[in-house]
């Protein structure tokens, strides 16, 4: 099974760039939030904002760590979410590790990194604006 995403345009400093973002919906108890969701590779965890872990009223770690992100070093605690993706013919449903900031959030989007992304092949075609992520079944 596989799921096909057109890459986002956004406004950039220079112009304009195209993002690797997916539509997904984010699923605790029975709460449900569709969101945009960047696809990022060199991220080892999951990421979603505080305003996000407040409107699902998500349960977070004891323990504290420390990440080093584009910018800059923060803290964060750790829960856990389902990240649901849908297709014509299929569902797939996973419970992800999300990380959430102890202190403001450094980021409004949810992010998608190595831990959410080793269940797919993930094809990034830049010429054609496609992002496709077919499940690996290794």
């Amino acid at each position: 099974m596989h799921y096909i995403f057109n890459f986002k345009k956004e406004k950039v400093e220079d112009g304009w760039a195209l993002r690797p973002r997916i539509k997904i919906a984010l699923v605790y108890k029975e709460k449900l939030r569709n969101v945009m969701a960047v696809i990022d590779t060199g991220s080892d965890l999951n990421y979603i904002p505080t305003d996000l872990m407040e409107y699902f009223g998500l349960p977070l770690s004891s323990e504290e760590f420390t990440a080093q992100g584009a910018e800059q070093k923060f803290n964060y605690k750790t829960s856990k979410i389902y990240a649901k993706l849908d297709n014509p013919h299929k569902s797939f449903r996973k419970l992800i590790k999300v990380m959430i900031p102890v202190k403001t959030s450094l980021h409004k989007d949810v992010i998608l990194g190595t831990d959410f992304l080793q269940d797919f092949i993930l094809t990034l075609d830049y010429k054609k604006g496609a992002i496709k992520l077919a499940e690996n079944k290794n």
